[in-house]
């Protein structure tokens, strides 16, 4: 069940993106490997728990050799997702203490009265 989803998630996604580089083929190949089998998810506390959890694992490989490969081709994939974190995180950290600056100002404004 698990490695069929798999396979038809990578496969769909190579079949229904445009891919010019390898480095495009990698990322399609691996997030069609993750995104297959996350309608197994919920299947953990079942009889198919097993299947489920081998299809999980192998994705996951998917995606680690997809990391290792990028590593090795210098493709650029790791450094591109970890600056969309970092930009998302630092928005975010902007953000809160935007909001804290807000609660702060008025906590003074409400003490001064």
């Amino acid at each position: 069940m698990s490695k069929t989803h798999l396979t038809v998630g990578m496969a769909d996604a190579l079949a229904f993106t445009s891919i010019n580089t390898p480095a495009e083929c990698a990322i399609a190949i691996a997030g069609g490997a993750i995104g297959g089998v996350l309608a197994d998810v919920d299947t953990l506390d079942n009889d198919y728990h097993a299947d489920a959890l081998i299809g999980e694992l192998l994705a996951f490989g998917t995606l680690g050799i997809v990391f290792v490969l990028d590593h090795f081709f210098k493709w650029g994939i790791c450094n591109s997702i970890a600056g969309k974190i970092a930009n998302k995180v630092f928005m975010w950290l902007g953000f809160i203490a935007t909001i804290e600056l807000f609660i702060y100002r008025v906590l003074v404004i409400m003490s001064l009265i």
